[in-house]
């Protein structure tokens, strides 16, 4: 599961040079300077959604937060900026969606939880599947991203100017 910005959307700043390399290297530049940013954006965006059942999201294990990651991808002349999780609820909760009775045996995402809980673990596993608490997309993800987007612009602007620095030399 992941969400990108690719370098369309900064032509309008990009267009002072003309070599796709120097494109490339502005942008890469400013896709790393910004990884940390939105990473921490997009764990704020988690913790300010909204279930479904009207409650806001809140750490249990820590897990999802602690998957959250950046990267930068530099291939076929676009750079990349991505946000990802691995984690089982990361999709679901960007996305939303009903959900089935989750499994609750020993070794389950849902006993993890209800050892946090202090409830027993069937009663967890019903009260999801009664309350359906992802039906609506929180689309953390996203706003992570959107809320990147200022920095990463930003970060392309002092990559310009240090290029264009560099040029004058």
């Amino acid at each position: 599961m992941g969400i990108e910005v690719d370098h369309a959307q900064f032509v309008r700043i990009i267009n002072l040079f003309k070599s796709q390399t120097t494109w490339e290297k502005v942008l890469s530049e400013a896709a790393e300077q910004t990884r940390e940013e939105l990473e921490d954006k997009t764990i704020d965006a988690l913790y300010d959604s909204t279930l479904a059942t009207g409650r806001k999201i809140q750490s249990v294990s820590g897990g999802l937060e602690a998957s959250i990651e950046t990267e930068v991808e530099v291939r076929d002349q676009t750079v990349r900026l991505r946000v990802k999780s691995n984690h089982p609820a990361a999709g679901i909760l960007e996305y939303g969606g009903p959900s089935s009775f989750p499994p609750w045996g020993k070794n389950s995402a849902i006993a993890e939880y209800s050892k946090y809980m202090g409830v027993a673990p069937f009663m967890v596993a019903k009260g999801v599947y009664d309350n359906q608490p992802f039906t609506s997309p929180t689309r953390f993800m996203t706003r992570g991203c959107e809320s990147a987007l200022e920095d990463l612009e930003k970060n392309v602007y002092a990559a310009v100017q240090k290029e264009l620095s560099g040029k004058k030399s």
